[in-house]
């Protein structure tokens, strides 16, 4: 049995409705125990045994097999079918859902422990990347603009604001489905607010898009998308899947 935590969100724009759901875990050390292959589609099953690190195999496992949780929830398919579920890299090495499920779009992020993955419908773009917050990392603070630091650096612990920075941008470029390369200096986050729920900025060259961040579990993550989508309903849940 493993804990995930689940998102559910009904957004509405223009008296539409678009649906997401992202899962969060923390994997321990069980992976020998819950590891099943019969999890994999054929074209995941060869792509798995010709990854040859250990911890990238496991961050594919639980990758694919979050994000199939997800696709689960949104369109209630059999449960039992995980297998008939392909998600494959296309030639930019972003996941891509195949076969019965091509209304949805996938993204996964992994950090150390940390694996969050989110399925949306794909009339909507969004992103998602988590940060373990136990971890530092100097060179974080290479992203960082002078003028981000002056805006939102008082308001937190720096090594958070680091990370939660971190977060946005990744998302952001996930969400383009560009990444970071050469596009994160123009990534700037323009203002954050601190919300009960969490945290949400905006970015300053991208004004179309705002950003959600939480702390989870000594992580943070962050989920992009549209400033235009109101968001109608948000359920949280923590449940156990038997793997």
């Amino acid at each position: 049995m493993i804990m995930i935590e689940k998102n559910t969100i009904e957004f509405i724009h223009n008296e539409s409705c678009f649906y997401s759901c992202w899962l969060l875990h923390k994997k321990g050390v069980l992976f020998e125990k819950e590891f099943n292959e019969g999890y994999f589609s054929k074209q995941e099953l060869l792509y798995y045994k010709d990854i040859k690190n250990q911890k990238r195999k496991e961050e594919f496992f639980y990758g694919r097999y979050l994000a199939k949780l997800a696709i689960l929830e949104l369109t209630k398919a059999d449960s039992h079918n995980l297998n008939e579920i392909s998600i494959i890299k296309n030639i930019f090495g972003y996941p891509v859902i195949q076969q019965n499920f091509a209304g949805l779009e996938v993204n996964i992020s992994h950090k150390e422990n940390f694996i969050a993955a989110i399925v949306y419908s794909n009339q909507i773009m969004m992103g998602i990347d988590i940060e373990n917050l136990k971890e530092v990392r100097k060179s974080l603070q290479l992203v960082a603009d002078e003028q981000e630091k002056l805006l939102l650096l008082p308001k937190m612990e720096e090594e958070f604001f680091y990370k939660l920075l971190w977060t946005c941008k990744e998302a952001l470029g996930k969400c383009l489905k560009v990444g970071i390369g050469t596009g994160i200096q123009s990534y700037i986050l323009k203002k954050l607010e601190e919300k009960e729920n969490g945290y949400w900025t905006e970015f300053l060259n991208f004004p179309q898009f705002k950003a959600f961040s939480k702390k989870w579990n000594d992580s943070i993550y962050t989920v992009v998308f549209p400033k235009s989508l109101d968001i109608h309903k948000w359920n949280i849940m923590e449940e156990e899947y038997e793997i």
